[in-house]
């Protein structure tokens, strides 16, 4: 479960985007393992997929309602790239 939502979020963050391996490798492990999501899983999930052009809708689906069955009080905001230079 950590490997999926970890690359996913990888990925993203670093822009190497492989939707192709999003849809078939990914997705279907997130989906299938959202039950066992922990809150940073869950956030950065949220964070990559938010981030797609196209979100996979069913796999954000399944991560919300882990999220709203545990009743985190989550807060969306926006993630903005800096530099320390």
């Amino acid at each position: 479960m950590a490997f999926a939502t970890n690359t996913l979020y990888g990925l993203e963050i670093n822009k190497d985007r492989f939707n192709s391996k999003y849809e078939s490798i990914l997705f279907p492990i997130i989906r299938e393992k959202s039950a066992y999501l922990h809150i940073g899983g869950i956030s950065s999930s949220i964070y990559a997929i938010s981030k797609l052009n196209e979100p996979d809708l069913p796999t954000l689906k399944s991560i919300l309602k882990v999220a709203k069955d545990r009743d985190y009080n989550l807060k969306y905001g926006e993630t903005v790239a800096y530099s320390i230079d």
